[in-house]
């Protein structure tokens, strides 16, 4: 709504009538867009001029000059290039459905909790409250942002906030002196680290053991915002996408993620390792990415 994207990067797949443009898609701006009524499944889209890492979206209906419409469901597409898109998922297979808004002048703001790297998002109503018109925004930051440590190799996550299936968990920090090795060769081993609160994760690194060739070759990751339900890190792949480690006990391999998350728990959990699970650890992101 501040006009850092000019109005010709806001397209729609129909245009109920030149004053419903897409244009005037803007928060607080006037009317909003409205798709043409035979296009049921019209959609709203914006062009980002480069590539972000969308966090939020927000909508609004039509209040004004005595209209009172809006959309009370929608769904969200993301694209690179607009050419391949993907509708915005929360679980595997299932595609997200958004509330909206409940008056026309209220605005309701949606995070998502899959922080998505798009250039392209297409806003897609579902239902609505008379014609389906919106005025939307979305809210995020450029991925090079998100890319500082999270605090696990210079100790800013103490070692009461370090735990593990099994092992000394404090020791599985990126060039430290020892690492994490568990005490059985078991793929239900794992160690977890508590951020403190929710945070931005967009990147992993791994070292193996360094005083002996033990390491960890390919493992997955899992998150959490509650420290109780886990969900398993997936990409557009895989549902349960694994990484690959390392490929000797000293080289710290880094693993960027194709779609950050956000959690207040990680877990590192090996799948297949070289003589021993041992492992040190450190993850990337940003305290205020997505805020």
């Amino acid at each position: 709504d501040s006009h850092v994207i000019p109005d010709n990067r806001f397209s729609a797949s129909s245009e109920y009538s030149p004053n419903y443009g897409a244009r005037y898609a803007r928060l607080n701006g006037s009317p909003g867009w409205c798709r043409k009524g035979r296009d049921t499944s019209g959609y709203l889209q914006i062009d980002l001029n480069s590539v972000f890492v969308v966090c939020a979206v927000a909508t609004q209906g039509n209040g004004l000059g005595g209209k009172y419409e809006w959309v009370t469901s929608y769904k969200v597409g993301f694209s690179m290039e607009n050419k391949a898109w993907s509708t915005y998922q929360e679980s595997a297979g299932v595609d997200k459905v958004f509330i909206g808004n409940t008056d026309g002048t209220t605005v309701v703001k949606n995070t998502l909790a899959v922080p998505t790297m798009a250039r392209f998002i297409r806003f897609v109503p579902l239902t609505s409250q008379r014609d389906p018109t919106m005025r939307v925004e979305a809210y995020g930051t450029r991925p090079d942002v998100c890319k500082s440590s999270l605090g696990l190799i210079d100790d800013v996550i103490p070692d009461s906030a370090m735990s593990a299936s099994s092992g000394s968990a404090s020791a599985g920090r990126l060039y430290g002196g020892s690492s994490w090795c568990s005490t059985s060769s078991s793929v239900s081993e794992y160690l977890q680290v508590d951020l403190g609160g929710v945070r931005t994760v967009s990147g992993v690194a791994t070292q193996g053991y360094p005083g002996e060739n033990k390491w960890v070759k390919t493992y997955n990751l899992q998150y959490s915002g509650d420290g109780t339900r886990w969900l398993t890190y997936d990409n557009a792949t895989s549902n349960d996408f694994s990484f690959t480690g390392n490929v000797n006990k000293n080289l710290a391999m880094i693993n960027w993620l194709s779609h950050p998350i956000r959690a207040c728990y990680v877990r590192i959990r090996p799948l297949t390792w070289n003589s021993a699970i041992c492992l040190r650890a450190d993850l990337f992101g940003d305290i205020e990415c997505c805020e």
